[in-house]
């Protein structure tokens, strides 16, 4: 029997780790795969380096089964966006 699929919200520098480089584990071996720079993704998702996060919030989820993980995902509320189409 395979391990339930569980995904919680990433928490410490390891986590943030394993966020960022899963698409390695994913598209290794895909030569139409042109991988993003480390700095620049490490960049966008820290709210001290990215003006982004200056109007917007964002929660950074890892999805694993047993010990591994096999997913991602960010949920994120930009407010600029939410205000301009006055959305939510």
């Amino acid at each position: 029997m395979t391990d339930p699929v569980t995904v919680r919200p990433v928490t410490g520098d390891a986590e943030l780790d394993k966020f960022i480089k899963l698409p390695w584990e994913i598209y290794r071996g895909d030569t139409a795969w042109v991988p993003p720079l480390l700095m620049d993704v490490r960049a966008v998702l820290d709210p001290a380096k990215h003006p982004f996060h200056q109007h917007a919030k964002m929660q950074l989820f890892l999805a694993w089964r047993g010990k591994h993980v096999v997913g991602r995902i960010a949920g994120v509320v930009n407010a600029s966006h939410n205000k301009f189409h006055d959305d939510s």
